[in-house]
Order: C-alpha cells, then structure tokens, then sequence
C-alpha cells in the first residue's frame, strides 16, 4: 500500500519485497534451496534527490548481501560534501509484480529504504507529485487502474489500458 508523509516530509512511498538476487540465481541454477533465498518486505520512500537504491545498515545482514568492491563516493546536491557509501547487493526489488535487479547503496543516515529516480523509472512506478500519490501499473483486469493514496485505495475501469513503453 503507498501513502504519503508527514506534510513536513511530503514522503511518497510505497511497498516493495527485497530478494537476494545472487541466492535467486543460486536456487534457480540448483545449488540451493529456493525457501533458502533471502527475501525482506518493507515501505521504500521514493527519494528525488537520488539515483539509486539505498539501504539502512541493518538491512544488509537481513538479506545476506556481499560487498560488491571498495567504497565509492558520492557528492550531496544540496551541500557539495562529500561521502563514502558502501555497495552491497545486487538486490531484486519486486514491485507491483514488476522486477529489476539494482546494487545497494548501504545508507548510514537513515532507517528508511530509500528508492532514487533510476530505479523508480525502471519500475515504471508513476508518481502524482502534485497530489503525492503513486498510480500503480495496470492490474490486468480490463485495463483497470489503481490508486493508492494516504492508505486508500481507489479502483476505477474507465481509466483505460496503459499504453507499454
């Protein structure tokens, strides 16, 4: 279910399930069990001033994920400073049924999982910023269309099929 933030954060967010997409690709390719794969249910709030994914610390151990390399760093938009974030992963986010696989930014400064625009875009996740609502992709159901906001949600048929992109 999506929902919107304090009015003092306008956070727009909605649910998402975590896999371990290493374990995923292990368990499809027989080397383990599929009920061994590390999958993780949460909110992530769509976050505007970044590109990728994030995660807080305590995420990482929960998902058994492996650091992908050295540190990079990265440089904030709103103060030029500058930071060292740890690469994690590679994670699967499913949402809505839809699946991309994305590295893990490991995210010290917040206990929120956070979705930048990249994989936003990727999920063709729509986002109503004047209304701070997320439409969700067509259901399947004659074209049917979703609304998910503040918790509420709103069907309606004559939306009309979603042309694919």
């Amino acid at each position: 279910m999506s929902k919107v933030g304090s009015a003092a954060t306008h956070w727009i967010s909605c649910d998402i399930v975590l896999i371990n997409a290493h374990q995923l690709w292990n368990s499809q390719n027989g080397m383990m069990p599929e009920s061994d794969v590390c999958r993780f249910e949460t909110v992530a709030e769509l976050d505007t001033g970044s590109s990728e994914f994030g995660l807080p610390p305590e995420y990482i151990p929960k998902l058994k994920l492996v650091s992908l390399g050295s540190p990079i760093e990265i440089e904030s938009p709103l103060d030029g400073k500058k930071t060292e974030v740890a690469v994690f992963g590679p994670v699967i986010i499913d949402s809505c049924g839809r699946q991309i696989a994305v590295p893990v930014h490991k995210l010290k400064h917040t206990s929120r999982a956070l979705l930048g625009l990249e994989p936003v875009q990727r999920l063709k996740i729509h986002v109503d910023w004047i209304h701070s609502k997320v439409i969700l992709p067509s259901t399947g159901s004659g074209g049917t269309r979703i609304l998910l906001w503040s918790g509420l949600t709103l069907a309606h048929p004559f939306w009309g099929q979603q042309k694919k992109h």
